[in-house]
């Protein structure tokens, strides 16, 4: 998948620019606007040390052209005294704050102190409605969810009312927005496919602590009804592919987890269970695909396998 780099600083409110930087005599008020004339992105970092007011956010919004994107922290109060336990009510407001940045939104960053205790956190890639948000904070404990997209976080905001350990962070998959060894367990379903494996699995190495697991569903393109979704174009608008994913063998995904670096690396076969199976066949089916997931040759079909993966302690 292709990206694009935005290159900017960490806040832009500094007095000493002004000669070096700004032109002389520039106002404190109009530091912004002089910023936006060079860079075309800025991580606000004044947000760490409180959620701003929406009328601020607002002005944020109107001093800068289109196509300028923010980046923010969350705030302490959330991130280091509280630790992402009971902060329900501060996310939300900070959350529907930064949402008046609307477009210009890029992402929200979690900055943890250095004793946080990252063997209680599990990171979810690609958490769209928030469906497994719900099973997972069940367990106790605390799940960052991160998705791309403000229309699915949204959705998941809402499923998720109530839920204390949840929080939800908007980002890609592919640069997360959090510091090295952070999660004691990164996870997700149907969510590589979607981005290019390689350096998703190098970023997913990169926030898991040393001896963290991880652990991700995919469809198998070696299933012929799945090579049938992903590589005939007139299929693809059927089945509601969009034109950037790519389904995988587990092959590819363990030659993956191997080029990345993890240890203990498995990528194993599941699932003859096909979604059009009539409700009163389902047992049968299911037992019947469990024994067919241990026949050699065979089990290369399945519909999808659990890729697994855990990185090295030294």
């Amino acid at each position: 998948m292709a990206g694009r780099l935005h290159l900017g600083t960490q806040g832009f409110a500094f007095d000493d620019w002004v000669g070096p930087f700004y032109p002389a005599d520039t106002p404190k008020a109009a530091y912004l606007e002089r910023y936006a004339e060079h860079f075309a992105t800025v991580e606000i970092d004044s947000t760490f040390y409180g959620t701003p007011r929406p009328s601020v956010v607002r002005g944020w919004y109107d001093r800068t052209p289109a196509g300028f994107l923010f980046a923010a922290k969350f705030p302490r109060t959330i991130t280091h005294d509280k630790k992402l336990v009971g902060v329900e009510a501060e996310v939300d407001e900070f959350i529907d704050a930064m949402l008046g940045l609307q477009g210009k939104l890029a992402v929200l960053t979690l900055q943890f102190a250095y004793d946080f205790e990252p063997g209680q956190l599990a990171l979810e890639l690609g958490c769209g409605t928030g469906i497994f948000l719900e099973k997972a904070a069940r367990s106790g404990a605390r799940v960052v969810g991160l998705d791309l997209s403000m229309d699915l976080l949204a959705k998941a905001h809402a499923r998720l009312v109530g839920v204390p350990n949840v929080v939800l962070v908007r980002g890609n998959a592919e640069r997360v927005p959090c510091p090295d060894a952070t999660f004691d367990a990164v996870y997700g379903s149907s969510v590589l496919h979607h981005l290019d494996l390689d350096r998703a699995l190098a970023e997913v190495l990169r926030v898991l602590r040393p001896g963290g697991r991880c652990v991700f569903t995919e469809p198998n393109i070696l299933n012929p009804q799945v090579a049938l979704m992903f590589r005939l174009g007139l299929t693809k608008k059927y089945f509601g592919v969009s034109p950037d994913e790519m389904a995988f063998s587990r092959f590819r995904a363990l030659r993956a987890l191997r080029g990345a670096g993890f240890a203990e690396a498995a990528v194993v076969p599941f699932d003859f269970l096909h979604p059009a199976t009539p409700s009163g066949l389902c047992d049968v089916v299911d037992r019947a695909g469990r024994v067919f997931e241990r026949v050699p040759f065979l089990r290369e079909v399945t519909g999808s396998f659990v890729v697994v993966g855990r990185r090295p302690v030294a």
